[in-house]
């Protein structure tokens, strides 16, 4: 069971590597077609971070005794992971002013509901296996 803790974060972790290797070596690229790629990398970094939280308090919502919980967490979660993906492209379109990237910003909301979809798909395993003996 110990192997399977740790192995949580990987669906995790290689989504968030891949995305930031193919934003980084596709760079001058991503310029040529009119992506900003460090619009993309900060909001990948952002999402990962939130993501990581997420399985860890949706983790700790299995040991509830109240059924509900972990549906709730997994909402909250997702609702965080969208006001704070939110509040991040009104403060870029703010600050970029005429410079903004409506591109990268699409790439970004691509990447929420990636990101959304491996932490729900990563709690419903650890919820199989926290009920597997009932």
């Amino acid at each position: 069971m110990e192997k399977e803790n740790k192995m949580r974060f990987w669906p995790l972790l290689a989504t968030f590597f891949f995305v930031s290797g193919v934003a980084v070596f596709l760079r001058s690229n991503m310029d040529d077609w009119g992506i900003d790629s460090k619009v993309v990398i900060v909001s990948n970094l952002l999402l990962f971070v939130i993501g990581l939280f997420s399985i860890i308090l949706q983790e700790r919502s299995l040991r509830s005794n109240n059924p509900n919980a972990w549906i709730r967490m997994v909402m909250v979660s997702t609702f965080i992971k969208l006001i704070v993906l939110g509040i991040a492209v009104v403060v870029y379109m703010t600050k970029a002013g005429v410079h903004k990237n409506k591109y990268a910003i699409f790439i970004s909301m691509g990447l929420y509901v990636l990101y959304t979809w491996i932490e729900v798909r990563t709690s419903l395993k650890l919820n199989k296996k926290s009920n597997a003996g009932n």
